[in-house]
């Protein structure tokens, strides 16, 4: 693997990192204001937005998904056809803890890699971190 393909993995691996730190931030947030959080993604503009503020996905990378590749990616049975699949683009986290089931998906713009953190549906809420190689691989 070359230099800039490492570089390039490493930094979506950050994206993918910072994503569950803001949901983690956001899940605490909920719970100590008793009051729901949501995080909104905009699929076109690459961007989530969470009390009053946004993050841009870094520079060579978009919201999105490789052509032809299954999901969720704990148990890919069906085409991925969007690149956020929580209700409205939103992830909502309530104050029991809980937080909206889903998944967002993201490339970099060459469409050589593909990253997911998904929330799947559980008693207890979770996030899960994936890259995918030709098949999903579980990051945490």
């Amino acid at each position: 693997m070359s230099g800039h393909a490492v570089l390039a993995r490493v930094t979506a691996r950050s994206e993918l990192h910072s994503l569950r730190a803001t949901c983690h931030y956001l899940q605490r947030c909920a719970r100590v204001h008793d009051e729901p959080c949501n995080l909104r993604i905009d699929t076109q503009a690459g961007t989530y937005r969470f009390l009053h503020r946004e993050h841009r996905l870094g520079k060579g990378f978009e919201l999105g998904f490789l052509p032809g590749v299954k999901g969720p990616p704990s148990s890919p049975t069906s085409l991925i056809t969007s690149a956020v699949t929580y209700p409205n683009n939103t992830i909502t986290f309530h104050p029991d803890g809980s937080m909206s089931a889903g998944t967002i998906y993201f490339v970099d713009r060459n469409k050589t890699m593909m990253f997911a953190l998904t929330s799947p549906v559980a008693h207890v809420s979770y996030l899960r971190l994936y890259e995918y190689d030709g098949a999903w691989r579980r990051l945490s």
